[in-house]
C-alpha cells in the first residue's frame, strides 16, 4: 500500500439517506491527470462559453413552440453547509493533492480548492432554463438527455437538427468552478424530478492503497441520480419542468455580467429577435434581454459585430432567397455601410451564430446574414 507523507482522514461515511460522493476505481486502467481535454477548451473566458453552450442546449430542448425558451443566469451566495457532501469532497481534494505532488498548476489548484471548502461563503452560478422539456431518461438510458448530459463524455445527439444536445460543450459550467464541480437538477416532461453532483478532480488513492478514477458523482450510493425529490436538497429543488446547472464556487470576475450579456448578445440575438428565446442575467439588479428591448441592449453592450449583423437583417440593402443542391432554401440579408466588418454571420436552424466569414465580393463596407434554418440543410 502506498505510504502518503500527509496524513489523510478517512472518507467520510454514505448520510442516513444514503447519498454521497463516489469516485470509481481504475481497476488497473489509466489515471485521470489535472490537464482535462474536456475543460481546457473553455479556460480563460468563462461567460462567453457558458452562455453559448447553455443556452444551445436549452434552445434544443424546446418545449412549446407557441412561446420562448426562457434561461435565467444568476448569480448567489450560500452557506458552506448547504453544499451537499463538503466534508466528503474536502476529502478528496486532499487525496487529490497528495496524488499531485511536484504538478506547480495542480498543486495550486487543490490548494486553493481546500481554502474554499474551508471558508463560510460559496458563490454559486445557477443557469435556470425553462420552457425546456427537461432531462429524460434513466441513469443508463445512453440515448436519454439526462445520460448525455451527466454521465457520457465526447457525445452528443445523433437526432435531430439540434445546435448542441450536449456534447463537448457541457464542459463549459464545470471548467467555470473553482473546484470543478457542478450538480445538476432537473424535472422532466412527466414531472419526474432527477438530481446529482458531477466533480472532474484527478485521480487519487483510497485507503486501500486503490487508485480511483478523477471524475466523481454525488448521488444515491454515489453513483446514482437522485429521483426522490424528498432527497434532493432544498437549494438545489426545481420547482417545474426545465433544468437548473449549479456552477459551484464560481470563477467571475468584476464584470462577469456585462461579459456574459455580451455573449448573449454576439450568439442569439437572431433567436432573441425571432421571439424564440428570452435571457434574463441576474446579481442583485436584473436585465431581461428579449425581442422589445433587443436594440437598446445590442447598442449599449457592444457585442462584437452582433449590432450590424441584426442591422443588416432587419434593414437590409438586398436580400437573396433561392434553394441550393445540398442546403436546400437558404436566405441572404445584406447591408452596404461604413464601417461594417465586411463579414457574413452564419445562422442555422437554432437561430444562434455557428461562425462568421469574409467575403471580398463587394469593394464596399457590409455584414450580411447567412441563414439556413431548414430540415435537410441542418443535417
Amino acid at each position: 500500500m502506498p505510504k502518503h507523507k500527509k496524513k489523510i482522514r478517512k472518507p467520510s461515511q454514505k448520510t442516513a439517506n444514503g447519498l454521497c460522493w463516489y469516485f470509481p476505481s481504475t481497476d488497473h486502467g489509466e489515471n485521470h491527470g489535472f490537464s482535462d481535454s474536456q475543460l481546457q477548451y473553455f479556460e480563460g473566458d468563462h461567460e462567453k462559453h457558458i452562455a453559448r453552450e447553455t443556452i444551445q442546449n436549452a434552445v434544443d430542448a424546446r418545449f412549446d413552440y407557441s412561446k420562448p425558451v426562457s434561461v435565467v443566469f444568476e448569480k448567489i451566495s450560500i452557506p458552506i453547509s448547504a453544499l451537499p457532501g463538503r466534508e466528503e469532497l474536502l476529502d478528496r481534494i486532499a487525496r487529490c493533492l497528495n496524488f499531485v505532488k511536484g504538478q506547480d498548476k495542480a498543486v495550486e489548484f487543490f490548494k486553493s480548492a481546500t481554502a474554499i471548502l474551508n471558508s463560510k461563503i460559496i458563490p454559486v452560478l445557477r443557469i435556470s432554463d425553462f420552457n425546456t422539456r427537461g432531462l429524460s431518461g434513466s441513469d443508463n438510458d445512453v440515448e436519454g438527455d439526462w445520460y448525455r448530459l451527466v454521465r457520457a463524455a465526447g457525445t452528443s445527439s445523433p437526432k435531430g437538427v439540434a445546435g448542441g444536445s450536449f456534447g463537448i460543450g457541457k464542459g463549459a459550467p464545470i471548467a467555470a468552478s473553482s473546484l470543478r464541480t457542478v450538480f445538476y437538477s432537473s424535472i422532466n416532461s412527466e414531472g419526474m424530478p432527477v438530481f446529482q453532483g458531477k466533480a472532474r478532480l484527478v485521480s487519487h488513492h483510497n485507503d486501500d492503497g486503490d487508485v480511483r478514477q478523477g471524475v466523481g458523482f454525488y448521488g444515491v450510493n454515489g453513483y446514482m441520480a437522485v429521483r426522490d425529490d424528498v432527497l434532493t436538497p432544498d437549494f438545489f429543488k426545481r420547482k417545474e419542468r426545465g433544468t437548473d446547472i449549479f456552477t459551484i464556487s464560481y470563477k467571475s470576475g468584476a464584470d462577469w455580467k456585462g461579459k456574459l450579456i455580451k455573449s448573449v448578445l454576439h450568439n442569439f440575438w437572431l433567436a432573441i429577435f425571432s421571439g424564440d428565446l428570452e435571457v434574463t442575467v441576474r446579481d442583485g439588479e436584473e436585465l431581461v434581454i428579449k425581442k422589445d428591448n433587443l436594440r437598446k441592449c445590442l447598442e449599449k453592450y457592444e457585442a462584437e459585430d452582433a449590432r450590424f449583423y441584426f442591422e443588416a437583417f432587419t434593414d437590409y440593402t438586398q436580400d437573396f432567397h433561392t434553394d441550393l443542391r445540398h442546403l436546400g432554401q437558404v436566405s441572404l440579408y445584406v447591408r452596404k455601410q461604413d464601417g461594417y466588418p465586411s463579414k457574413v454571420m452564419m445562422a442555422r436552424k437554432p437561430k444562434m451564430l455557428v461562425t462568421e466569414k469574409p467575403y471580398r465580393t463587394l469593394r464596399e463596407a457590409y455584414a450580411g446574414v447567412f441563414i439556413c434554418d431548414n430540415d435537410k440543410g441542418n443535417t
